[in-house]
């Protein structure tokens, strides 16, 4: 799979944030909607979502289906994603080549090829497809394509027998779901787990199925997300700094921005009180000829009160890290602010006088 590939499928595929988990989605124009795992976006009205087709933005969770673990979310604004050719019909052979477009741990978007191991019927007489290409957590969600780039399924994995299992649901169960929840005409809805029917929503919905009268969570009925203690007092630092929250939340206690040419990773550890901010300024030079850059990196960390350079997958970070037992609202924002100003410092000389490239944050998708 080639580069130019990625390229022409990229705006497709987007990024999905929580204040709860972290996956992928992809467009499908037959319907309009992303599709993505319901696992993802449990318990959310709405998710951010991130890509290249189209601007950060929160958009509305309008169907969810832990039965068969599929989510639709409604598309986003001002987008330019056309959507995948789609497979809908035949099942792949053993040994047939699948392609993977994932995002790496630097965020850029990469292909993996794999093979079709096996074809798996459950129960309900649903085809999975399993294949051998690694999936992790962060890339739930993205779309299995044949060598053509045509949409085959869904991908995700379970942890079964000391070993991943990575496995696809198929896209003609996909567009089968598809069919039944647009019945419902725009409304939002969710698979009731006792009669498997879809509840529509009403104006004068209940919390009861409206097929069978079984117990059933509406997606108008979720709670918001409130932050409480460290993660309220670092939300209301970015807001401060002219940033919305909501956008920026990358899972429990983790958030992710961009500022100038740099991407700040913040994340709060609970269980050991440590609160740490990390900006991704640059990736090392292509070709390293001499430890020059390496030893600027150490002379400067020598000096550095508060801060520290790192190297992670070839990219150079400047963190800090603070105890919340030292931690008050006021040094918060100072400490933040310092380490934004140093990076922007730090970034031009590393590039200028040491041969470190510009990190491409372009697509907004940037990963812990």
């Amino acid at each position: 799979m080639t580069n130019k590939f990625i390229l022409n499928n990229a705006q497709n595929l987007v990024r999905i944030s929580t204040p709860y988990n972290k996956g992928m989605g992809f467009f499908i124009a037959e319907y309009g909607w992303i599709v993505t795992k319901e696992h993802i976006v449990r318990k959310n009205k709405s998710v951010t979502i991130t890509g290249a087709g189209c601007a950060t933005q929160s958009v509305d969770v309008i169907y969810l289906d832990a039965e068969n673990d599929l989510a639709f979310l409604a598309a986003p604004l001002g987008h330019n994603m056309s959507g995948f050719s789609i497979n809908d019909g035949f099942l792949l052979e053993v040994d047939s080549s699948v392609t993977i477009v994932r995002c790496a741990i630097n965020g850029e978007l990469e292909s993996h090829l794999g093979r079709v191991t096996d074809v798996y019927r459950d129960n309900r007489s649903v085809d999975y497809i399993l294949y051998d290409s690694e999936v992790n957590a962060c890339n739930d969600g993205v779309p299995l394509l044949d060598s053509n780039g045509v949409l085959l399924g869904i991908c995700s994995f379970i942890y079964k027998g000391g070993r991943n299992i990575y496995y696809a649901l198929p896209t003609s169960e996909i567009l089968r779901i598809a069919q039944e929840f647009e019945k419902g005409r725009g409304v939002s809805g969710v698979r009731c787990c006792v009669c498997h029917h879809i509840h529509f929503e009403t104006e004068d919905d209940s919390k009861f199925c409206n097929h069978c009268g079984g117990h059933i969570e509406t997606i108008s009925s979720l709670p918001e997300y409130i932050p409480q203690g460290i993660s309220f007092e670092v939300e209301r630092m970015m807001r401060t700094m002219g940033f919305q929250p909501e956008l920026h939340r990358e899972g429990v206690n983790k958030w992710s921005l961009l500022h100038g040419s740099a991407a700040l990773q913040i994340a709060y550890y609970e269980k050991t009180g440590l609160l740490t901010g990390d900006v991704v300024l640059c990736s090392l030079p292509a070709l390293i000829e001499d430890d020059l850059i390496f030893r600027y990196l150490l002379k400067e960390n020598l000096t550095l009160q508060g801060f520290s350079f790192s190297i992670r997958e070839g990219d150079i970070l400047l963190s800090l890290m603070i105890y919340d037992r030292y931690l008050n609202p006021e040094t918060m924002h100072v400490q933040f602010k310092n380490l934004l100003e140093k990076a922007d410092q730090y970034d031009n000389i590393l590039v200028h006088s040491y041969g470190a490239r510009w990190k491409k944050h372009g697509s907004g998708i940037v990963n812990y």
